[in-house]
């Protein structure tokens, strides 16, 4: 993930926000009225990327390693697991609410 010195973004995440997308888009009409779920998501040796041009900051996790747990598509998420810091091991607990674009989203992050 990027933004670049002008505060742009280089990601953008649209089917999370209801009102830009519709069910339908998502699933196809046959599936338009099942609800999207999964249980858990194991991410085994992950790693995460961050560069923020505006302040001339980079960041970088890696080894991540945990569960994401969620009852639909659109949250809540939560994740559990562990990650590395330029080798400093870190405890990481996140959750984040529902991402439904109605209002505003939870989001809690433990290290």
């Amino acid at each position: 993930m990027r933004r670049n010195t002008k505060g742009e973004n280089n990601w953008n995440f649209p089917f999370l926000n209801s009102s830009t997308v519709s069910k339908d888009a998502l699933l196809g009409e046959s599936f338009a009225d099942i609800p999207p779920q999964f249980q858990n998501i194991e991410i085994k040796n992950g790693s995460v990327s961050y560069q923020n041009e505006l302040i001339n900051a980079a960041y970088k996790i890696t080894d991540i390693n945990g569960k994401i747990t969620s009852g639909a598509i659109t949250g809540p998420f939560e994740f559990n697991g562990t990650a590395k810091k330029e080798n400093m091991p870190l405890s990481i607990n996140l959750f984040v609410g529902n991402l439904s674009g109605a209002s505003q989203t939870d989001f809690r992050l433990s290290l």
